[in-house]
């Protein structure tokens, strides 16, 4: 018995982890299956949502790391200005007080206060200038 527990231990810590791709295709299928169920009933959404879901179960239970890394890396970086936007919308729902923006050059963010007009605004990271309203 102790043998069987050490040869499954062994096979989960050789197996890909849950990544932000398989969160993602996890999230977008569960919302179309409800969506499917609650609203209308389509076929090939159906199947679709299946397929996702085989995706994800075969992704989760890989022994390619690496391959399943290079897919996670490709997906962070192909929405990697989409979270930023979100993440600029959270900082500007929790800080009032303050305007948050994504330098031009190196893509960093750069917090100035409000109500001061059209300001020229430096980098801290990069020292690059540009002018923006707050």
């Amino acid at each position: 018995m102790n043998n069987l527990i050490y040869k499954f231990k062994q096979y989960l810590l050789r197996i890909n982890k849950n990544d932000q791709l398989n969160f993602m295709l996890l999230s977008i299928s569960i919302i179309i299956t409800f969506s499917n169920y609650f609203i209308f009933e389509n076929l090939p959404l159906s199947i679709l949502t299946q397929f996702m879901l085989i995706v994800v179960i075969y992704r989760f239970f890989s022994r390619n790391k690496w391959q399943r890394e290079k897919e996670n890396r490709l997906f962070l970086n192909n929405t990697k200005f989409i979270r930023n936007q979100i993440t600029l919308v959270k900082l500007s729902i929790k800080d009032k007080d303050h305007k948050y923006f994504i330098c031009p050059k190196c893509k960093k963010f750069t917090r100035v206060p409000k109500g001061k007009g059209k300001i020229e605004i430096k980098c801290p990271y990069c020292k690059h200038c540009f002018d923006k309203k707050s």
